[in-house]
């Protein structure tokens, strides 16, 4: 699962990737994603750590200073490629959403990784 930073006192996981504004994080972040994918296995995303660092939640209010354009969100790039599946929803709070990150592999692409 990954997770916003923001999201690490209410969700604090052992298991779970927290994206900070770290940019060799977010590197180790990618690569575990891809890893795991490739694997074949499931990898969850909250859309807080989509929108990262822009429209987080501090409390029970979105954080003022995150009110920026989530079109320059940390993992936009990394995620272009990649589709999003909604898991679960709930229509009060969208910031919320959490989504399973699927992606079709190449032949040629999954060879590079072994």
């Amino acid at each position: 699962m990954v997770l916003s930073d923001y999201q690490r006192p209410q969700l604090a996981d052992t298991d779970a990737l927290y994206l900070g504004g770290d940019k060799e994080q977010q590197k180790m972040i990618e690569e575990k994603i891809m890893e795991k994918l490739v694997e074949g296995g499931r990898v969850f995303i909250s859309q807080q750590a989509i929108n990262f660092p822009y429209w987080q939640y501090d409390g029970q209010q979105i954080h003022i200073i995150s009110r920026g354009n989530k079109n320059k969100a940390q993992l936009k790039e990394f995620l272009r490629d990649k589709r999003l599946e909604k898991i679960v929803e709930d229509k009060n709070y969208p910031l919320l959403t959490i989504y399973e990150i699927k992606n079709d592999f190449s032949f040629s692409w999954s060879r590079e990784l072994n």
